[in-house]
């Protein structure tokens, strides 16, 4: 992937540095004890963000990215959806024999 650094006075043409958002620890904590707080985290705080490694500028956007970030968060409401579904099912068998 290529980028063309949206600042004027830098101009750089090439691959962007990469730069991961979150921490993998917490997000796995998360999951292990909070399920909905981990799915929150994964959601609004964990990715990648790109940059220019000439200017340091962010660069928020191209076509690239943008298909990158809606496939991923395309999966992302389906395994949520997944899990719902999951517990729903867990929930509703484990309060069944009460009734």
């Amino acid at each position: 992937m290529e980028i063309i650094c949206p600042n004027p006075n830098c101009g750089y043409k090439g691959k962007p540095k990469k730069v991961r958002q979150g921490s993998k620890l917490i997000l796995i904590l998360l999951f292990l004890f909070y399920i909905i707080p981990g799915v929150l985290y994964l959601l609004f705080y964990y990715g990648d963000k790109y940059y220019c490694p000439k200017c340091g500028n962010e660069i928020k956007t191209t076509p690239e990215l943008e298909k990158k970030q809606r496939t991923n968060k395309g999966l992302l409401f389906f395994l949520i959806g997944l899990l719902v579904l999951i517990l729903g099912s867990i929930i509703i068998f484990l309060i069944s024999p009460l009734f």
